[in-house]
C-alpha cells in the first residue's frame, strides 16, 4: 500500500559513509553516501530495500545544493544502524524536496 505524505522540508537529511569535497583540511560538503533522515531526533535510513533511482537522487542532491544526482545501488555505503524510516520513494525528478514525492513511512 502506498501512503502519500507531503511533510515539512526542514527535516534534517544527511549523507553518511561516503565521500566529501575537501580543500586541504577543510571539508565542504558530502558528495556521496547513504541517505539518512532524522525523525523525532533519531537518525534512520531512507529507502531500505526499495528501488532508489536517479530521479530520487537528483531531488535529494538538489536539496543538498548540488545540481544533480545519480543513484548507486546494492548497499554501496553499508547498512544503517537506525530504523528504515522511508521504505518507498518515487520522485519524478523536478520536485523541490524528497518530501514532496510520493513515499511510504515504514
Amino acid at each position: 500500500m502506498l501512503v502519500v505524505f507531503h511533510i515539512s522540508s526542514d527535516i534534517p537529511i544527511r549523507l553518511t559513509n561516503g565521500t566529501s569535497l575537501r580543500d586541504g583540511n577543510r571539508r565542504f560538503a558530502n558528495t556521496s553516501g547513504r541517505v539518512e533522515v532524522s525523525i523525532n531526533n533519531q537518525w534512520g535510513t531512507i529507502c531500505g530495500t526499495s528501488y532508489w533511482d536517479d530521479e530520487d537522487a537528483t531531488v535529494l542532491c538538489r536539496m543538498l545544493n548540488h545540481t544533480s544526482g545519480r543513484a548507486l545501488r546494492y548497499g554501496q555505503f553499508g547498512a544503517g544502524s537506525g530504523p528504515i524510516w522511508i521504505a518507498y520513494l518515487r520522485c519524478q525528478g523536478d520536485e523541490d524536496s524528497i518530501f514532496h514525492c510520493p513515499m511510504a513511512f515504514n
